[in-house]
């Protein structure tokens, strides 16, 4: 598998005779763990009216994206490159950079985080490595680029980006008490990042091995402190690795963060994740463990039920979740036989009452082992008698 598509190699041939290299995330994570990522950052020479102009005229489709710090993205046959030329920042504020456009490799690469984030591989797979980020990669080392103090002023989101760094290797995260002593002195800016921002590095953090380590690191240098959950718990409960790893990030957040509140109120999250937490908080405080699990995940939700069984089963060891989350797993949902036009094609009339007629039904069907349509049916003429 190489890295170099041939759709890769034709955008560097339209930019000629400025030079484009692969640079950042998707060199690190073919070199490290051979993985061809989805999202591709090229750096080019060539300053961004000159990138669009040259594009266009070679019938690619170019949207200025970010044109004041010199990026544009790309789209060629459905996949979308983001192609930023080389730059040096001349001001920050721990958020935002001023840049001047370069056409100096090494000069880029001082403005960027990690060593192993600063590989830049040419057309021919030569790979320029500045910073000994390959050795780094190597040896699970995240390492700051010249004086950490100054990259984490650049960008206080790198505060979140060192921990989630960690938890992309095998090995356990084994931090520097130094740079921790800066992250914890420094991690009170963190407050100028935004919610989106936080969230993204959160969720990548939490789906990675080791969270609970990282996390607890996080916490012990106050940096979730600064990201507003003030009253995050020890996270001392008996769990089992493969099980809490294999946890979606929604739920994590929940086993982590019990109360809703903080969640909602620290994370940019989507209407479809807010009621995913809210509805699994319900279903653990609502589950009954001693009654049929698969009527309760109808009315609870399947994915909240399922969620709320594991976290309940990472946290208490006093019942069998095991059994029933096997029960649960085994089984799908099944859909409710009876619509209100089948009982209007006997005869009722659409209102209130009908509605009311069908919730009845449905409460009976629920609770007798889910029968068949004619068998409700047969229930419905019951009532009418």
């Amino acid at each position: 598998m190489k890295l170099l598509t041939t759709d890769i190699l034709r955008i560097f041939k339209a930019l000629e005779p400025y030079e484009c290299r692969l640079v950042g995330g998707c060199v690190r994570d073919y070199i490290a763990f051979n993985i061809r990522a989805d999202d591709i950052d090229i750096a080019t020479t060539a300053k961004p009216d000159i990138v669009i102009k040259t594009l266009k005229k070679a019938g690619m489709h170019v949207i200025p994206t970010g044109l004041k710090h010199g990026t544009v993205t790309c789209i060629y046959k459905h996949k979308t490159y983001e192609i930023t030329t080389l730059r040096q920042d001349i001001k920050t504020d721990g958020r935002h950079a001023e840049v001047i456009f370069t056409e100096d490799y090494y000069k880029d690469s001082l403005r960027r985080d990690f060593t192993f984030n600063a590989l830049y591989m040419d057309d021919k797979g030569y790979i320029t490595d500045y910073h000994n980020g390959q050795g780094d990669l190597k040896n699970a080392y995240v390492k700051f680029i010249g004086n950490p103090i100054e990259r984490i002023e650049e960008d206080y989101l790198r505060i979140l980006r060192y921990f989630r760094f960690h938890g992309k290797f095998t090995k356990k995260p084994k931090f520097e008490p130094e740079i921790l002593n800066i992250i914890q002195e420094k991690s009170p800016q963190l407050e100028k990042i935004s919610k989106e921002r936080i969230t993204q590095e959160v969720f990548k953090i939490l789906n990675q091995p080791h969270c609970l380590f990282i996390w607890n690191t996080m916490q012990k240098t106050h940096t979730l402190n600064s990201i507003g959950l003030t009253s995050t718990p020890p996270t001392q409960f008996p769990y089992k690795k493969k099980e809490f790893e294999s946890l979606k990030a929604l739920a994590k957040l929940i086993i982590l963060i019990p109360k809703e509140s903080h969640i909602l109120k620290t994370f940019a999250l989507s209407n479809a994740q807010k009621k995913f937490i809210q509805k699994t908080i319900y279903a653990i405080n609502t589950i009954n463990l001693e009654m049929d699990i698969l009527p309760q995940a109808y009315t609870l939700g399947y994915d909240e039920t399922l969620s709320a069984l594991k976290i309940m089963n990472l946290k208490s060891t006093q019942h069998n979740h095991q059994k029933l989350i096997k029960n649960l797993e085994a089984e799908s949902l099944p859909t409710f036989p009876l619509k209100g036009a089948d009982l209007i094609e006997l005869g009722y009339k659409p209102s209130p009452q009908l509605g009311k007629t069908i919730k009845k039904i449905e409460s009976w069907w629920l609770n007798n082992n889910f029968p068949s349509k004619e068998t409700c049916l047969n229930f419905l003429k019951s009532l009418d008698k």
